[in-house]
């Protein structure tokens, strides 16, 4: 698949933002060309890095701490499935909790770059940090898939 490449680091920066860079190159591909990375930063629901209590910010409420220039954690699948919503309504398909084989590989078979939440290499890490967040605990990186054989998956970093 030919998926532009965006650059978080690229002026305007957005230091934390590899979540929405994906996203604006998901939407990129998709002919949704006037969505910009900082575009979807702003528009992307964000929370509190820290709370007065002591507790966490929630990933899965909003990108967590400050994107531009940190610090901040970053953001789980459902804000970001609203915010694609928002462009792509319907054609927006969320496959969390899907087998891998049947929902990622089928669909880039069709031609369709997926979002996923993973670590760079794809295999298990054993620095997660647990935070207590307001929602309970929580235990992260950015990619969009682009093709896969029974070798390797192929991912584009928005780094």
């Amino acid at each position: 698949m030919d998926v532009i490449l965006y650059n978080q680091m690229d002026a305007p920066r957005l230091y934390n933002g590899c979540e929405v860079t994906s996203l604006a190159m998901l939407l990129h591909y998709n002919r949704y060309e006037h969505v910009t990375k900082n575009k979807l930063a702003n528009e992307v629901k964000r929370v509190p890095l820290n709370y007065e209590n002591g507790l966490k910010g929630d990933p899965h409420d909003g990108f967590v701490g400050d994107m531009e220039n940190g610090p901040g954690l970053g953001v789980y699948h459902e804000p970001i499935y609203q915010l694609a919503k928002k462009y792509a309504g319907d054609q927006v398909v969320d496959l969390t909790g899907k087998p891998v084989k049947k929902a990622i590989y089928q669909s880039l078979e069709k031609g369709y770059p997926v979002w996923v939440i993973t670590t760079s290499t794809f295999d298990k890490t054993d620095n997660i940090e647990t935070w207590n967040t307001p929602n309970g605990k929580i235990n992260v990186s950015f990619l969009i898939c682009i093709a896969w054989s029974s070798q390797a998956m192929t991912r584009s970093m928005s780094t």
